[in-house]
């Protein structure tokens, strides 16, 4: 797994840089392969592995000018964010019954990237883009008729 993330690493300091232009392709072949190892670690494995793949992803995607990305419906619907949003709404879960429920390293780490990356999407989302708010964000419907 170590050179999957090192790649995909590699991809962002580059986008990060400006180094070259990157094709979303690029993102959805790196998602793929990370979607593809998810689904097939080991049990024993999962926890702490999983927690620490989708804890880089988060970190790197929240280092970049994220919602560029997510202009592209071929990202935004990756499965990699159904792993980040189900994975966050667990650890959201934990942190609220903290007293009862406790977190181990990994998963704070986790739920840290994760928090971050939704914070940051949220900070864009101010921006009037065609594919979250559709073509009516130009019009002005009635209150009252």
């Amino acid at each position: 797994m170590e050179p999957l993330l090192l790649r995909y690493s590699a991809v962002c300091n580059q986008l990060r840089r400006r180094q070259r232009i990157l094709r979303i392709a690029d993102f959805k072949e790196i998602f793929d392969d990370i979607v593809s190892y998810l689904n097939n670690i080991s049990f024993n494995k999962r926890k702490t592995d999983g927690m620490n793949i989708l804890t880089t992803v988060c970190d790197e995607l929240a280092s970049l000018n994220t919602f560029r990305l997510f202009d592209h419906l071929v990202l935004r619907n990756h499965p990699i964010f159904d792993y980040i949003g189900r994975t966050f709404e667990m650890l959201l879960t934990k942190s609220n019954h903290l007293q009862k429920i406790s977190m181990i390293k990994p998963e704070e780490d986790c739920f840290s990237s994760t928090s971050y990356l939704i914070t940051q999407l949220c900070l864009y989302q101010n921006d009037l883009v065609e594919l979250f708010y559709g073509k009516i964000s130009t019009e002005i419907f009635p209150v009252t008729e």
